[in-house]
């Protein structure tokens, strides 16, 4: 959906992005759990709009921190049989809708990933058994058993 203020989101376009963003993940984390054997992995995706907000994201960026807290919650249920459950914030990534969202002026510095950009490059939360959350610099190390 367009970048737009709070006044301006219909109750469509709340059910839209809550649907796909939050509901479709949460149904996939339970039938993961349900389905998957001892010791795997579950890894979400969430967005560096979390902890970074962008304006006109008033939608989009609750969506995605239920999405990290659903990571946690998951992991705690889900750790006692072995299974990691993580999030992973992949840094600002110029999809169709990045590109309808972002100012002209930063598109870039995007692509030519500034610091700013590489810093939220890849932001995890990871909590297993209770753990405390950490940061790990690939998604290789978040689904490896080491």
């Amino acid at each position: 959906i367009p970048r737009k203020p709070i006044f301006e989101h219909s109750e469509a376009d709340f059910d839209r992005v809550c649907g796909v963003n939050f509901k479709g993940t949460y149904f996939c984390v339970k039938e993961c759990g349900l389905r998957m054997n001892d010791n795997g992995r579950i890894v979400l995706i969430s967005s560096s709009s979390v902890p970074y907000p962008v304006d006109g994201h008033s939608v989009y960026s609750p969506t995605k921190a239920a999405v990290e807290m659903l990571a946690h919650d998951a992991a705690l249920e889900y750790g006692v049989r072995g299974i990691t459950v993580n999030s992973v914030a992949p840094g600002v990534t110029l999809t169709h809708m990045a590109k309808d969202v972002l100012s002209p002026e930063f598109i870039p510095e995007v692509k030519e990933g500034t610091p700013w950009h590489r810093r939220l490059y890849c932001c995890v939360h990871q909590r297993q058994n209770g753990s405390t959350d950490s940061e790990l610099p690939q998604m290789g190390e978040v689904i490896s058993d080491r």
